[in-house]
């Protein structure tokens, strides 16, 4: 069940219901849009928005008045197909006129005139024709050279992605005096000090307990990143309600797009350099179109393109790398293919994800083997992006 905004919104847009939803699934364009829309998808039916309208506008989906029921599937259509909604909303294109006898009439006598003159011209038009053809080659083959320019490349250390090691020796070496004094307080107890449910505690059980936690914590030492590692394999469930099946989602071309907005915002927030304080430094953004690259070397090799990247001039060093995900890709597979070629010890990268995916991204970024790579959360707060720290 979601909520939905009506039309006492539009042109009201107080966005006073921005402010109060604590999952940021209220949106709108800014000068296009006459109304906000609620996300059906991220909506968490709180409930929180409905008293914050100042004009009564939101309902729950199943209290929706009859007059208003078109408006849950505007409000689901705007995040699939913007410009549909907007036509809802305005009443759609004006409708196309019937054409009359007369104007088909004076239809037919102008195309049989344009035919007969076309046959009259067709040995000059063949011959201009050939001529533009050729212009326009080397126009287009002159725009492309200026289109496509190759950014200057800088270097990057991949890192593979080490497979399920086996366990230490040291950690081996420590389990295994752990395991006989566990054995030898119960065969061999020593004089008896009291008895629990039939189990006899003696003098040897107690001293073999407390030597053998010593060891099972060194186990624990020495193991403890790999067991960090096994336990964020395991798919968190605390978001059952991000998680939760749905038949809607909305399109790649709009997640795109929504995604350019929020690298440009984080762009000008987090990375705004030069500065007077690092003037050397330069930012680059990848979107909509790449501006610096990163030669990976080593491994399959090949060039990536982060979202954005901070570079000393001159030589284009990297020192800062940002990449921004969405909800749709804080995923595992992203993690193995794309986190881990910006794991680079030479530069910071900073990964910004939605609130509310932070620790999961911290998941997969240890099951991966990922070492020098920082997460931060990014949410809307109105017209803006705030980012926080993990």
């Amino acid at each position: 069940m979601t909520f939905i905004i009506t039309s006492p919104c539009i042109d009201t847009k107080d966005q006073a219901c921005v402010d109060v939803c604590p999952v940021d699934c209220i949106h709108f364009e800014d000068g296009v849009d006459t109304m906000l829309f609620i996300n059906p998808v991220e909506c968490i039916d709180c409930g929180a928005c409905e008293p914050a309208c100042p004009v009564d506008a939101i309902f729950e989906e199943s209290g929706v008045p009859d007059d208003q029921n078109k408006f849950i599937e505007i409000n689901a259509l705007w995040y699939d197909d913007p410009a549909a909604a907007r036509a809802q909303l305005g009443g759609g294109d004006a409708p196309v006129a019937e054409p009359t006898a007369e104007s088909t009439t004076e239809a037919v006598s102008e195309a049989e005139e344009t035919a007969v003159a076309a046959e009259n011209n067709d040995a000059t038009t063949e011959t201009a024709t050939t001529e533009t053809s050729k212009e326009q080659a080397t126009v287009a083959a002159s725009a492309e050279s200026e289109k496509i320019v190759t950014p200057k490349q800088i270097e990057a250390q991949s890192y593979s992605n080490a497979a399920n090691k086996l366990p230490s020796p040291a950690s081996i070496i420590a389990l295994v005096p752990f395991i006989i004094l566990f054995i030898i307080s119960f065969v061999l107890p020593g004089p008896i000090i009291f008895e629990v449910l039939g189990l006899k505690i003696g003098l040897i059980t107690i001293a073999c307990f407390m030597v053998g936690n010593l060891f099972l914590l060194l186990f624990l030492f020495f193991e403890g990143k790999a067991l960090a590692k096994f336990s964020a394999m395991r798919q968190r469930k605390i978001l059952k309600w991000r998680d939760s099946p749905v038949l809607w989602r909305r399109s790649e071309e709009m997640r795109r797009l929504d995604l350019e907005s929020i690298i440009t915002q984080i762009a000008e927030t987090s990375f705004a350099y030069p500065n007077d304080e690092y003037p050397t430094l330069k930012t680059f953004v990848n979107l909509p179109e790449p501006q610096l690259g990163i030669e990976i070397v080593g491994g399959i090799g090949g060039r990536i393109y982060p979202d954005i990247i901070v570079a000393e001039q001159p030589g284009n060093y990297p020192k800062l790398i940002g990449q921004i995900e969405s909800s749709e890709t804080v995923t595992r597979e992203q993690a193995e293919r794309v986190w881990v070629t910006l794991d680079n010890a030479d530069s910071k990268t900073i990964l910004f994800v939605p609130t509310g995916y932070g620790a999961r991204a911290k998941d997969y970024i240890r099951t991966a083997g990922i070492k020098n790579v920082q997460v931060r959360t990014w949410k809307r707060s109105g017209d803006s992006i705030r980012v926080l720290a993990v």
